[in-house]
């Protein structure tokens, strides 16, 4: 059984969530890019104000966003759930620029296969990425890209993430890729 403080912390973790999910919402329906999210969130902090002369232009919707914030932060939202927006934002819109310069300066690789592991992501190529050992040829990752995943309505960032996550684990090895495209 749960005591008062636990279900009354609960109920705050809720609500958190949901201002958080309504932050995100408002943030993919309006297109805001991570920089404009962190104006709003200067904004919502009284760090920038934008004055008379327009010295902080920005479009309405991140002006709305600010407002936004500022209203949850005044009801108990923790500024530091708005920060890490910011930050996960900024991320996922590096990804990638992270994959790219994962491929290029940090995977021991060919430059033949840096130029298979750029166009699968330049391209969404849907496909098996299979890396072997070059001394013993073990099969040490086979990796299925769907066609699902290559398609237009999956958003290249993921795409890159999922690569990623695969492909760091090779960093301080030689390895040799074979693409099978599909």
């Amino acid at each position: 059984m749960k005591n008062f403080s636990e279900i009354h912390n609960s109920d705050v973790e809720d609500v958190d969530k949901s201002r958080v999910e309504s932050l995100v919402t408002f943030v993919k329906k309006h297109n805001i890019s991570s920089d404009e999210l962190f104006t709003a969130y200067q904004l919502a902090m009284g760090i920038h104000s934008i004055d008379n002369n327009g010295a902080l232009t920005t479009r309405e919707e991140v002006s709305n966003l600010s407002k936004m914030m500022e209203d949850f932060m005044n009801k108990g939202l923790p500024v530091n759930r708005i920060a890490e927006l910011v930050t996960i934002k900024k991320d996922y819109e590096e990804i990638p620029e992270t994959y790219y310069m994962m491929v290029d300066k940090i995977l021991k690789i060919t430059e033949n296969e840096r130029k298979v592991l750029r166009s699968i992501l330049e391209r969404k190529r849907p496909g098996i990425l299979t890396v072997y050992n070059p001394k013993t040829h073990q099969e040490l990752e086979v990796v299925n890209i769907p066609s699902e995943v290559t398609g237009d309505d999956y958003p290249l960032n993921i795409l890159g993430a999922g690569l990623v996550e695969y492909l760091i684990k090779f960093k301080d090895q030689h390895i040799e890729i074979v693409f099978e495209p599909r």
